[in-house]
């Protein structure tokens, strides 16, 4: 998903959590707006500024002597990524193994330089996004509100209608799916992406920013009780 995303993008993002005892119900959150300020590539993870103050993990790279190298010693072993490269990389629609041949001094050398990204010899892909800081833009919330429920296998049941509206309904005005859980196995959760123009993003942005801040309070929204009856089990936990 991250590389299809790009600078000035609106991205919703929705958390879910399996419910104890048995973890067939699924409860869902809408955590965050966020809009794309920046695309930056695995260098800018130890080179900016913005970035450098925090420790990432999977950045498979580290810069020494003046190249970058790959590096996954804070990893075991057996987690290490052959395709290291392939991970950081523009694809380019290629398939693995022809990346891997056309690339393959990458790989050989373990590493390559700043130079080589410029002239496209190691191409990089903006896989760290960036969001903005600005408050008419982004907002995550301190306490993501309960928006919806589902039974595995099959859609989510919504109980706040005004996310429901600004999220997957609006959507389906777009010709897309209006639920999050598809009744599949394995992902069950593919992104929605829907197109709007400038003005009527912006005023959904808006919409929807308020929306949450409204209902990302403690107590402002009381959700259905079927969750709310749930309790863990000692020691007890549920699979993803």
């Amino acid at each position: 998903m991250r590389t299809q995303l790009k600078v000035g993008d609106i991205v919703v993002f929705f958390s879910f959590t399996n419910i104890p005892p048995d973890c067939r119900e699924v409860l869902y959150r809408l955590a965050a707006v966020a809009t794309v300020e920046q695309k930056l590539d695995h260098r800018a993870a130890s080179s900016d500024a913005r970035l450098n103050r925090s420790k990432y993990i999977n950045t498979l790279i580290r810069c020494a002597n003046r190249r970058w190298k790959y590096d996954e010693s804070d990893r075991r072993e057996q987690a290490r990524h052959a395709n290291w490269f392939w991970r950081i990389a523009d694809q380019q629609r290629l398939s693995e193994e022809r990346f891997k041949q056309l690339y393959s001094s990458v790989y050989e050398s373990g590493g390559f330089t700043d130079a080589e990204v410029a002239t496209g010899a190691a191409p990089l892909a903006g896989n760290y996004i960036l969001f903005s800081h600005s408050q008419d833009e982004t907002f995550v919330a301190p306490v993501p509100p309960d928006v919806a429920i589902a039974v595995k296998g099959q859609h989510e049941k919504w109980f706040h209608e005004q996310l429901e509206a600004l999220t997957v309904k609006w959507a389906k005005k777009c010709g897309k799916r209006d639920y999050l859980r598809t009744t599949g196995q394995g992902h069950v959760h593919p992104p929605i992406h829907f197109k709007l123009g400038n003005d009527e993003a912006k005023n959904w942005r808006f919409k929807l920013i308020a929306a949450l801040k409204e209902a990302a309070v403690p107590g402002s929204h009381q959700p259905i009780k079927v969750h709310k009856k749930r309790a863990p089990r000692s020691g007890g936990g549920c699979a993803s």
